[in-house]
């Protein structure tokens, strides 16, 4: 190779390399990509707008039932009594059985400076019984006697909570019952019109429990059972008096029926 050779492939070497810089520098610079915006942080929310409905439910489901009815009026129901007036015919007994409902209502806790939670019963009670016998009579025909009454009764207790789970409270209730009772008696052939009136009186006390089905989510509504004790006095008088027959009053504990003695109750007890 000799000396222009040289040169002139030196000078293209010089060429190409001012021109590739050239083309480098005049094409344009790639972009950055576009940031991507991050989410704004979630908001807080009160805890008093999103969380207060949750949490009362949460706390009635956690809650006593009886803490949704104390202080609220309740109906119920407190038995039936029965008033014995004679024998109308004699050997054909009469009686009125009087049936009692009322109203129920718990304290609150302190209430009358007492540190147990108690309340009130008053109930009122009403019953009518009638009775009629033909009896045949020698020569023919027949003789009839009939009896009737109308019997009125009162109610008074002060149960008193023993103990309290979810949906059920153990009672004590201690309780006393007034009745009267009147009526008229057609003691038959010859006829004699007989007037008599009936007294009574209970009291006594009962153990049991009153079990709300708020597991039902009915918490104002309750089932009592319960069990005691009780003393009667009941008192007849006649005007005037048939043979054989005189007015009659007597103590005793509980009834003359079997296991009289015992004074249960069962009853539906419902909260407004």
């Amino acid at each position: 190779m000799n000396l222009g050779t040289a040169v002139r492939l030196a000078a293209a070497a010089a060429l190409f390399t001012v021109s590739a810089e050239a083309a480098a520098q005049a094409r344009p610079a790639p972009r950055p990509a576009p940031a991507v915006p991050l989410p704004p942080p979630p908001s807080a929310v009160p805890v008093s707008a999103a969380g207060a409905a949750p949490q009362a439910a949460a706390l009635a489901r956690e809650g006593k039932d009886f803490d949704q009815v104390a202080g609220r009026w309740g109906a119920a129901f407190f038995g039936v009594r029965s008033v014995d007036f004679g024998s109308f015919p004699p050997g054909v007994p009469n009686t009125v059985e009087v049936v009692t409902l009322g109203v129920r209502r718990w304290m609150a806790p302190g209430a009358m400076g007492s540190s147990r939670i108690w309340g009130i019963d008053a109930g009122l009670g009403f019953g009518y019984g009638r009775t009629r016998t033909e009896t045949p009579v020698t020569g023919g025909g027949t003789s009839s006697a009939q009896a009737s009454g109308f019997g009125l009764g009162f109610h008074l207790g002060l149960p008193v909570a023993l103990a309290q789970g979810r949906h059920v409270t153990a009672i004590l209730a201690p309780e006393v019952d007034l009745l009267y009772a009147s009526g008229k008696a057609d003691q038959g052939t010859p006829l004699r019109i007989i007037d008599w009136r009936g007294f009574g009186f209970d009291a006594g006390v009962r153990v049991g429990a009153e079990v709300y089905f708020g597991f039902l989510d009915m918490p104002q509504l309750a089932l009592e059972g319960s069990l005691g004790v009780k003393v009667s006095y009941d008192s007849v008088t006649m005007k005037p008096k048939a043979v054989g027959q005189s007015d009659v009053s007597h103590w005793r504990l509980g009834s003359d029926r079997p296991l009289g003695f015992l004074a249960g109750n069962l009853a539906v007890i419902y909260y407004f």
